[in-house]
């Protein structure tokens, strides 16, 4: 049994046409299931927890990578296996797990290739890709025994996949480990940019003046102090044969 998680923007008329092909290739697989159409009021969690007690093994976004990372951490508490539908055909996510845009993706599910990916954690969040600090100012990132003082104008981004193709050998969500990229000047790929890299598991993020906001996966900010690692825990996605992992 399938449980089906609707982004609340696919009321638009616009996404009419492609929700109808999405909901007319999933009868033609046979993966129907029930369905909750986000908004302020409903409790993805519940709607998980009454699921899997009727039978269900696995939870379909169908959204963009906003509405994949606000029902990951729901997923991730009651352990279910995630499916995604994009409906944004830039999607990164969808990149990394080697999936199609819209109808396209059902087949995909359908396959039921699963791979067991690395999850971050910072605080008690999950977070899938990265979490950014933009402004650095005074900020301490204790690694071990070793600590990091980074100032002013700086830019942290700690990364758990890394969304650029030509990157992504460094940056890979099986090996266990974060990529710290700490930016000195300009862009992060400008010609005038220098940055450092570090691996690890585990880093604490601390301001000695006030707190700072820290972003994760676009979407959720948690202020500092932070604990950043890798969960224990590990992500079951469906993925398909074009997976960059």
């Amino acid at each position: 049994m399938y449980l089906y998680i609707y982004d609340s923007c696919l009321k638009d008329k616009k996404y009419e046409n492609l929700l109808t092909k999405i909901e007319a290739r999933i009868i033609d697989l046979d993966m129907k299931g029930e369905v909750l159409r986000m908004n302020l009021l409903k409790n993805i969690s519940q709607f998980l927890k009454d699921g899997i007690k009727k039978g269900a093994h696995t939870v379909i976004v169908i959204g963009d990578d906003k509405t994949f990372s606000t029902v990951l951490e729901s997923a991730m508490l009651e352990n279910i296996v995630m499916g995604y539908i994009p409906i944004d055909k830039k999607s990164k996510f969808a990149q990394i797990f080697g999936i199609p845009y819209g109808d396209l993706a059902c087949a995909i599910i359908g396959g039921r290739i699963v791979e067991k990916i690395d999850i971050g954690k910072i605080n008690n969040k999950f977070f899938l890709g990265s979490v950014l600090i933009e402004n650095s100012h005074n900020t301490e990132l204790k690694i071990d025994e070793f600590k990091v003082r980074v100032g002013r104008g700086n830019k942290i981004i700690i990364k758990n996949i890394d969304f650029e193709e030509e990157n992504f050998s460094i940056s890979n969500p099986t090996d266990g480990l974060f990529e710290i990229f700490i930016e000195k000047t300009g862009g992060f790929m400008s010609k005038n940019s220098k940055h450092t890299l570090i691996k690890t598991n585990e880093v604490m993020v601390t301001s000695k003046d006030s707190s700072i906001p820290l972003v994760f996966d676009d979407v959720q900010t948690i202020n500092t102090p932070a604990q950043i690692s890798t969960a224990k825990e590990k992500l079951n996605i469906i993925v398909g044969s074009n997976r960059k992992f």
